[in-house]
């Protein structure tokens, strides 16, 4: 008895079962393929999914980065208009200083009288202030000296304790200084008197600006035996005054 036969023979209930059973296997293989269609739908759409979303992080990344460039750059700008403006400002006001600084200078010399035995001379000198506002505590330290050549400037030391310190305003030239009496002693004074010597006056003038700033002047000149007791030639160096 074949297959076919068989079947003819099995019961309409027992048909029933075989054709239920066929059904739910072919469903089950339909479900399943089309759960399989839609794991793969899921897997390509998280795929998709995954790279715009590391598309959104590269974008994120790059225009955080253009920010922080964007930043610098205008930090930099910035510092660099606040650095320009502020050397122009000291520039302005370091010119503006200049300009209405004090100068003060020694404008006249006095020798008291000529070298002589036993005789003390003394060299007084008027300071004057050429600028445009008060040079404040001017303070004088002065020598005399008698030398054949021009000696090295005086190396004038700052005392501890300043006897005085004076105010001159702009345009005063009144003020007068003095150095110490003292006598010629031999052999310089045969030397000066037969101008194989002559006397040299060193001097240097401090004093501060109303801004507080320091300043200075040194003088050198010379007065030859035989010159008018108002007449000195100034030294060849030594006659200098600061800048700022």
């Amino acid at each position: 008895m074949n297959i076919f036969q068989r079947w003819k023979q099995t019961a309409v209930h027992n048909k029933a079962l075989v054709f239920t059973g066929v059904l739910v296997a072919f469903g089950t293989l339909f479900y399943a393929g089309a759960a399989v269609v839609q794991v793969c739908i899921m897997r390509a759409s998280s795929k998709q999914a995954s790279r715009q979303t590391d598309k959104l992080i590269t974008a994120a990344s790059d225009v955080k980065a253009a920010l922080e460039a964007a930043n610098i750059q205008n930090r930099q700008a910035l510092t660099s208009t606040l650095s320009q403006s502020k050397t122009a400002l000291d520039t302005t006001i370091k010119a503006s200083h200049l300009d209405q600084r004090p100068w003060v200078v020694i404008s006249r010399f006095l020798l008291s009288s000529e070298p002589a035995v036993n005789t003390e001379i003394k060299i007084s000198f008027w300071f004057a202030n050429t600028g445009k506002t008060p040079a404040i505590g001017v303070v004088q330290q002065s020598a005399l000296l008698v030398a054949l050549y021009r000696p090295p400037m005086t190396k004038f030391v700052l005392p501890q304790i300043v006897p005085s310190r004076s105010i001159l305003a702009p345009g005063t030239t009144n003020l007068r200084g003095d150095t110490t009496p003292s006598q010629i002693p031999e052999p310089h004074l045969g030397k000066y008197l037969k101008k194989s010597e002559a006397l040299y006056f060193h001097a240097i003038l401090r004093y501060k600006d109303v801004f507080h700033t320091d300043h200075w002047t040194t003088v050198c000149v010379i007065h030859t035996y035989g010159q008018l007791l108002d007449e000195f030639t100034s030294c060849e160096e030594g006659n200098e005054m600061d800048s700022d």
